[in-house]
């Protein structure tokens, strides 16, 4: 059975500037790579406006590049550093992330969304030992992070340890009741454990705060397909269908493999 559990990688919110391409005359982040190193506090803010823009608009390999190029305008420009990091997780590079991540930490060691999202980069890259250490340091720096106990709990669950990471994803629910990520998270580590009943009552909460929770629609599927009670599997395609038709063609594989997992 196939789970997904999610805790999506996320950027610092920052307004951006209306018609800012046009106003450095800039057509493409080609153009964005400053020839001067050198070239300040201001350039560095229009080419990190620059990669936000582009970031928005699903551009991001473009958004890299502004992203860099602000760098060399700026180097200690931590924020700069974390958006880089989140562009690459975004493209399933991880390697590049984690190291914008570790340099977004070294510029500002108080940035606590950069620790949460190297430990969320570390997990997709399979080093989920590291990400513990990563994520037990932001919830030790802010015990209220609901996002950073929920990324942990990831954690555990991809090490192997569905126990603790239940306790965890409970803790980011207490936390903040409405965290719909989390239950659908506490959902797989219960499924982990062959507590399906309990799987199914966690995606069902996940779905009552997010109907349109396309992993947990998911996950509700895969699970009753598993179970057998095929007919509450096929109401979660019909929902799934039009909104993910990859994920409906996987459920629909489980359905009708029709093996029961009781």
């Amino acid at each position: 059975m196939t789970l997904n559990s999610r805790e999506p990688f996320r950027r610092f919110p920052i307004s951006t500037a209306i018609g800012f391409a046009m106003a450095l005359g800039i057509a493409s982040c080609t153009a964005a790579k400053p020839d001067n190193p050198n070239l300040g506090p201001l350039a560095a803010e229009k080419y990190f406006l620059l990669g936000e823009r582009l970031a928005d608009e699903g551009r991001a390999h473009e958004a890299i590049d502004a992203y860099h190029a602000a760098i060399r305008a700026a180097p200690d420009f931590s924020m700069a550093y974390y958006d880089l990091g989140n562009q690459y997780a975004k493209l399933g590079r991880f390697e590049p992330a984690i190291s914008a991540y570790k340099r977004a930490i070294q510029k500002d060691s108080t940035m606590i969304k950069a620790y949460n999202n190297l430990g969320l980069a570390y997990t997709a890259n399979g080093e989920a030992s590291k990400a513990i250490v990563v994520l037990r340091r932001a919830t030790g720096m802010n015990p209220n992070y609901a996002r950073a106990w929920n990324s942990l709990g990831s954690a555990y669950d991809a090490n192997g340890d569905h126990s603790k990471a239940i306790l965890t994803f409970k803790q980011a629910i207490e936390i903040d009741p409405g965290y719909g990520d989390a239950y659908n998270n506490l959902g797989v580590a219960y499924a982990n454990l062959a507590l399906f009943r309990e799987a199914e009552d966690a995606y069902q909460r996940a779905l009552r705060i997010r109907p349109d929770d396309i992993n947990a629609i998911f996950n509700l599927g895969q699970l009753y397909a598993a179970l057998g009670e095929t007919g509450k599997a096929e109401e979660q395609l019909l929902i799934l269908e039009p909104a993910d038709p990859w994920k409906a063609d996987a459920l629909r594989k489980a359905i009708s493999r029709g093996i029961p997992i009781r």
